[in-house]
């Protein structure tokens, strides 16, 4: 097993998207309280958020391996 309590494992962006990617009062505040900077790659996370969350699946496609799902066809009726 690995503590990751005191390690950052993810990106800068990651945390200031979080943090700064929030319209949540609570988690502002926490952000200039600790003051993390604004990442210059926040706008590009907010884009891929909104693409994922659109695509109503967090899978985008892929199964518990990583490979493409393939496509169940509708059945037609004749």
């Amino acid at each position: 097993t690995v503590d990751c309590q005191h390690v950052n494992v993810l990106p800068h962006s990651f945390a200031s998207f979080y943090f700064h990617g929030t319209t949540d009062p609570f988690l502002q505040a926490v952000a200039k309280k600790i003051s993390l900077p604004v990442s210059s790659k926040l706008n590009l996370l907010i884009a891929a958020a909104g693409i994922v969350l659109q695509s109503g699946n967090s899978s985008l496609g892929l199964d518990e391996n990583g490979a493409v799902k393939s496509r169940r066809r509708g059945r037609r009726i004749a």
